[in-house]
């Protein structure tokens, strides 16, 4: 028994951040029970955020398009979506409901305890597919199981950090 089917996303068009100290924070209310949430195209599109902690939360593809479960922004003169923490969440890509985990995430990407499953074989879909950004991610203690063909794809290592993290097929 899971927790209930959300099926709507979050769309922060804002330009408000938040601080390290105190972050805005996006769990389930179970952990146990756990939301699912499942919708086309973006499910939580976070824009130029900052500093945000998303916790305990199922992610599915809706549909055969491209789905992202989390994306983030870059401009010029706002900055980009950087300093998001991801932890115990889970994300489901599927050859019928398929599924980007993370996509467009500046710098400071924080992904720990999570389970990424894959049943789709597809270069298109990854685990997380940088795009702005990218220096100094943190990804520990994550489980990658099936046919997510990458599980980072990034265009700097500097300050990268990957440690125990298991990948099965």
């Amino acid at each position: 028994a899971g927790g209930p089917d959300y099926l709507a996303g979050l769309n922060a068009d804002l330009h408000c951040n938040f601080t390290p100290e105190y972050p805005l924070t996006i769990r389930s209310h179970d952990l146990n029970n756990r939301v699912t949430v499942k919708v086309p195209d973006v499910a939580f599109n976070l824009f130029y955020l900052r500093n945000v902690v998303i916790e305990g939360i199922n992610f599915e593809g809706s549909g055969q398009g491209y789905n992202r479960a989390l994306y983030g922004a870059w401009h010029d003169l706002i900055g980009r979506t950087d300093n998001i923490t991801v932890k115990k969440c889970k994300f489901v890509n599927t050859p019928t409901d398929r599924l980007v985990g993370m996509e467009g995430m500046g710098d400071g990407l924080i992904v720990e305890n999570c389970i990424f499953y894959s049943t789709n074989n597809s270069d298109s879909y990854r685990c997380i597919n940088q795009s702005f950004g990218g220096n100094k991610y943190k990804l520990y203690n994550n489980t990658v199981i099936g046919g997510w063909r990458y599980f980072v794809l990034v265009t700097s290592l500097s300050g990268m950090e990957m440690a125990n993290n298991v990948v099965i097929g």
